[in-house]
């Protein structure tokens, strides 16, 4: 019998488990993962700090892989936690080399670590991932309104740019 090698899924976002101060984010991602882990192997590039927070989780390894189970599931997922000022675009093409995702989910893309230089390291490959941007609501009115010029700028930058 053959074992079933299920795709590769690359979640990436600042804030991850087991923080908490960045919200609803932390938990909708938790759930998915949850959600999903059944049909991927789920791995997670995140920073090692909270919002806010000058001080890193408690009892996790800093740039390296950590295998966490999160709250209602029976699986563990593994996590990279980046220290401050990281991941840059080495450590993220080492990530993208140990793990090779089939899939990369951006969520958020207001973030210039964990947003711009994944996609500045993934136009650079030759066999890129499949990429998913989440704006989780960051292109709504609302949310445009603060900073309105200098988010209009990055955008218009984003939409010109190779990266996209």
């Amino acid at each position: 019998m053959t074992k079933e090698i299920k795709p590769s899924l690359l979640i990436v976002y600042d804030y991850f488990y087991p923080g908490y101060k960045a919200g609803g984010p932390i938990q909708s991602l938790a759930n998915l993962i949850i959600t999903l882990q059944s049909c991927y192997n789920i791995s997670v590039l995140t920073s090692a700090y909270d919002l806010h927070s000058d001080t890193c989780y408690e009892n996790i390894k800093i740039n390296s892989w950590n295998n966490i189970t999160l709250y209602g599931s029976v699986l563990p997922v593994s996590v990279w936690y980046a220290e401050k000022k990281n991941p840059g675009k080495k450590q993220i093409k080492e990530v993208l080399q140990q793990i090779k995702p089939d899939i990369i989910y951006l969520n958020g893309m207001f973030s210039y670590r964990f947003f711009m230089l994944p996609l500045m390291v993934l136009n650079k490959l030759s066999n890129p991932s499949k990429i998913v941007i989440c704006p989780r609501g960051m292109l709504q009115q609302g949310a445009l309104d603060g900073r309105q010029f200098k988010k209009k700028i990055y955008l218009t930058a984003l939409k010109i740019s190779p990266l996209l």
